[in-house]
């Protein structure tokens, strides 16, 4: 019986009926027991089998190995393999791999089981190098053994060993086994060759409803609509009736056919599953539909999490915060359970409201109580929250807080820094982030690249272009884009020329940076004909960015160029845009068109404080200080909120035509405003006096002035 034993066990090709026969028989059993002792045997061998099988800690697992050892069961296969699973099943893949090891006899089973656990651990190139030398040690892959290394190919992205994986079975019993066939799809799907997982599907003998739905889920995932209608309408013809899986990833594939998909929905009765009511909220918020999505939710009988979340998702997308974080408190209140999920959009909701931080700082410390702060996504979220309420110091504490920090936690803190005017730390995290090993993505340098345009730091810059260049990025848009706007604002033209003249594909933001850019260093001629090649290429139309830039090249041209922009504007349909119109107010003000600046102004929808400046500015430039006066009795008369330019200017017009009681009323305005001590209006102040005649006034405020900005120097340094 040994003999027989050890002979067929080193053998990895057994019948199903010996297998079976010497499983249940000890190694260690010697002579045959009494009929009694067998029975006591037998008792406690299933006894072994039950504790193993129920042990749900890793200390229960350890005492029920010890037990199988001291009752002389240690080395029977079956039993080793239950243990093998056990420990597997309770944290234990070292011991697991130990008693793996340490066995005189392996199957299948036994292989399967070890390979199965190092690709549940995350291990996965481990478990396909447990595959290999499974096959180099002449055992025979089961279907399950298949399939759990098709697994860790498609964790690892290995497509080359899957491809070897999938040879293998073209060889073996199991080619067309639907299982196998379903595992051999996902996989390929999985390393995103979607071709080969349709072609495994077209070669499939028999498939069953989990084929089409795996198909069905591979083409929802690529956003692939054709393919996955035309699928779904295939599935039909061959009457295989869809269920709710089938239906949730059409729905959450095809958000644009939404309605369509509900009329089948309906018929189907699948109206009140849960799974599919969560997925049709989840496409409707998602797309905006906003009443759809909160109608469908309150009708539902059930709900879950996904439904939850996927309204609040729609809320916050939508710029409707608070209603997230008011369903969150209803639904919790309620007693139903969140999760990390609904923690993460709930943190995104306080981001994205006016005074959130306080119901971020509240979901802070409930993160904190529930638990929740292990995972490295909430912190990432409160890194977020605090930089948009422009708490950096709070950002910072967290950040410094987490133990372990991923691309998105760099990403986060850099882009708060440089959001909330904290240039010079934001280049210092960068330098941190490198020496830490970490390398910066696209998002990290956009915002650094932002800093060092802001501090006009042209060397940093440069260091920075050298890094890109080292990491790859350089064919990245967004990040020629920057590097494009850094040179520009640090007043480095032949940069942003090189950049542009070096990237390999230009959209618009590209076109307005570049334009922008010799705008700013006085080439209107280069800003012009760069414009004309941007229209040409088919790029798009005007968008304001473009418009401004253009009007600021061209504020010293002729007036029939800016004609031909303000013809444009109307065209495109931007002629009710408020920036544009002002911009384009100054500029024909300082062409002289005050008529065309009057027009523009009396079709204007809406009118603030630049516009009526622009008036003001414009009279005085050109002359017309009657006009400009009118034009603030007006502002008065209608409660207009006057700036300081506003003063500025009107200053300006009086001291032009020496009009000292006009300039005396509008310097007590100044005061009543609390502007009369503001730098602009001040200068503007003695201008006036001094033009006309008035110099004791004049040295009068000029020493109030002096005062005033000593007095605002002391409180200013406590």
């Amino acid at each position: 019986m040994i003999r027989c034993f050890i002979n067929n066990a080193a053998k990895p090709k057994l019948k199903l009926k010996v297998k079976v026969q010497l499983q249940l028989q000890p190694i260690n059993t010697f002579h045959r027991p009494s009929s009694s002792a067998q029975d006591n045997d037998n008792h406690l061998y299933s006894s072994l089998v039950n504790n193993l099988t129920s042990c749900t800690t890793l200390r229960y697992a350890h005492l029920s190995h010890l037990q199988a050892i001291t009752s002389g069961f240690s080395q029977d296969i079956f039993l080793c393999n239950t243990i093998i699973n056990t420990y597997i099943n309770n944290g234990g893949l070292q011991q697991a791999q130990q008693i793996f090891e340490n066995m005189p006899f392996r199957n299948s089973v036994s292989w399967s089981s070890i390979i199965t656990g190092h690709v549940r651990y995350g291990l996965s190139y481990e478990a396909i190098g447990l595959f290999r030398r499974m096959i180099r040690e002449g055992f025979e892959p089961t279907k399950f053994t298949f399939g759990i290394t098709l697994r860790a190919c498609e964790d690892s992205l290995n497509i080359q060993m899957g491809r070897q994986v999938h040879g293998l079975i073209a060889g073996s019993p199991w080619f067309h086994d639907i299982v196998v066939c379903n595992v051999l799809m996902g996989m390929y799907a999985g390393c995103n060759q979607i071709d080969l997982s349709r072609k495994v599907f077209d070669e499939m003998l028999l498939r069953n409803l989990i084929s089409w739905n795996t198909m069905i889920s591979i083409y929802s995932r690529s956003s692939d609509y054709g393919s996955l209608i035309e699928l779904f309408s295939e599935m039909k013809k061959f009457g295989m009736e869809p269920n709710q899986y089938t239906f949730t990833s059409l729905i959450a594939g095809c958000p644009s056919h939404s309605k369509q998909i509900m009329t089948h929905v309906l018929k189907s009765g699948y109206m009140g599953n849960v799974y599919v009511g969560s997925a049709m909220v989840n496409t409707y918020a998602k797309g905006g539909m906003l009443y759809e999505a909160k109608k469908l939710f309150e009708e539902m009988e059930e709900r879950n999490v996904v439904s939850v979340n996927g309204l609040m998702v729609g809320y916050v997308q939508c710029d409707h915060g608070r209603e997230a974080i008011k369903l969150y408190c209803v639904m919790r209140a309620a007693e139903n359970r969140m999760n990390l999920d609904s923690i993460l959009i709930l943190i995104s909701a306080c981001a994205c409201i006016d005074g959130g931080m306080k119901q971020g700082k509240e979901v802070h410390c409930h993160v904190i109580r529930m638990g929740w702060d292990y995972d490295i996504s909430t912190w990432n979220g409160l890194i977020n929250m605090y930089a948009k309420h422009g708490a950096i110091d709070r950002a910072m504490r967290v950040f410094d807080l987490m133990e372990e920090k991923d691309a998105v936690s760099w990403n986060a803190m850099i882009s708060g820094l440089d959001q909330n005017g904290c240039h010079e730390q934001a280049l210092k995290t960068i330098y941190l982030m490198q020496k830490m090993g970490a390398n910066p993505s696209n998002i990290t340098v956009v915002s650094t690249l932002s800093s060092c345009a802001s501090l006009g730091s042209i060397e940093q810059g440069e260091q920075i272009h050298c890094n890109v260049i080292k990491l790859g990025l350089e064919e990245d848009v967004s990040v020629s884009n920057s590097l494009l706007t850094m040179y520009a604002r640090s007043g480095n033209l032949e940069g942003s020329q090189k950049v542009f003249a070096t990237m390999t594909e230009h959209d618009q933001v590209s076109w307005n940076a570049m334009i922008g850019a010799y705008a700013d260093a006085g080439h209107a001629k280069e800003a012009l004909q760069l414009f004309c090649s941007m229209m040409q290429s088919g790029c798009g139309l005007l968008n304001r960015i473009t418009v401004l830039n253009l009007l600021t090249a061209l504020s010293l041209s002729n007036l029939e160029l800016k004609s031909q922009v303000h013809a444009l504007v109307i065209k495109c349909g931007l002629e009710g845009d408020n920036a544009i119109e002002n911009a384009l107010l100054s500029s024909y003000s300082k062409s002289g068109a005050m008529e065309d600046s009057e027009h523009l102004f009396t079709e204007m929808s809406i009118r603030d404080e630049v516009s009526w400046n622009s008036m003001i500015v414009g009279y005085v430039q050109n002359g017309h200080v009657d006009k400009a006066m009118e034009v603030l009795q007006t502002m008065i008369q209608k409660g207009i909120r006057m700036d300081h330019f506003t003063y500025a200017s009107t200053l300006s017009a009086c001291a032009l035509i020496a009009a000292l009681e006009q300039g005396m009323q509008i310097h007590a305005s100044c005061i009543r405003a609390s502007l009369g001590f503001d730098v602009v209006v001040e200068s503007s102040v003695l201008d006036m006096y001094a033009k006309c005649g008035r110099i004791d006034y004049a040295s009068k405020a000029f020493n109030l002035m002096i005062t005033s900005l000593e007095i605002h120097s002391i409180w200013g340094g406590t």
